[in-house]
């Protein structure tokens, strides 16, 4: 369950680490300060104990996430056997596939330390 504490966007605009964080970001750098200033003013500030799901496989994609802090395991399951696709840790980003394609997710995400993520909800 994520920590709604400081979970105000306001909190990530001029935050210099999550701005550079950003703009070195594949999925972002093309973005001008504008652009970055917007996609932060949209995004969630999230908190996660260790062992927390983020998001498991097979539920809708409606948000992705940018990890500002700590690292968490992708897996996914192949009949009964737990399959590890990486570990992720600041600076990158995960769930955003499924918010584009509007397909479930395909895997599942966990929290492996205490993680600080920025949230991003999809636009309906």
């Amino acid at each position: 369950m994520p920590d709604p504490s400081g979970s105000n966007p306001a909190e990530l605009l001029g935050d210099m680490s999550m701005d550079l964080l950003i703009s070195k970001s594949p999925l972002f750098e093309k973005l001008d300060d504008a652009g970055r200033k917007r996609l932060l003013e949209g995004g969630i500030l999230e908190s996660h104990s260790p062992a927390a799901v983020l998001m498991k496989e097979g539920d809708p994609g409606d948000c992705f996430y940018f990890l500002k802090t700590g690292a968490v395991e992708v897996t996914t399951m192949k009949g009964a056997e737990k399959i590890k696709l990486a570990d992720l840790g600041a600076g990158d980003f995960f769930g955003e596939v499924s918010v584009i394609t509007a397909q479930p997710r395909t895997a599942t995400v966990t929290a492996l330390s205490p993680v600080v993520a920025i949230k991003f909800q999809r636009r309906k």
